[in-house]
Formats: structure tokens, C-alpha cells, sequence
């Protein structure tokens, strides 16, 4: 019984799915959808990775001292 009181995670994204491909629906709403599935999907994490602030160190070894 209590299974049917709380949404399974295919559930879920189904229904993210559903309201980010629904024309219907205003573009805010199917944004924030789309946003949600990036997000368990992972793809943020990769556009935080590349984001990331690098630290670069130039070594001069030419001079020969």
C-alpha cells in the first residue's frame, strides 16, 4: 500500500520527461523539467568540471642558471 503513496524513480523521470516534450505546457516549466533531468543525469556535473578555475605555472628553465 505504501508503495503506491510514493512515486518510484522511473515514475519520476517519466513524468519529467513527459512535461519537458509536452508543447503544451509553458517553456518555463518544461525548462525547469529539462533542468531536473540534467541534473540526475549528470549533466551538470560535466559543465562544472570544465567550468572549474585552473591554476597554470610557467616554468623558465632555458636561461641555464
Amino acid at each position: 500500500m505504501e508503495e503506491e503513496k510514493i512515486a518510484g524513480k522511473e515514475e519520476v523521470l517519466e513524468y519529467l520527461t513527459n512535461v519537458m516534450r509536452d508543447a503544451g505546457v509553458d517553456e518555463k516549466t518544461r525548462m525547469k523539467a529539462s533542468e531536473q533531468l540534467g541534473k540526475y543525469l549528470g549533466m551538470d556535473a560535466v559543465r562544472n568540471r570544465t567550468e572549474e578555475k585552473m591554476t597554470v605555472t610557467i616554468c623558465d628553465d632555458i636561461g641555464g642558471k
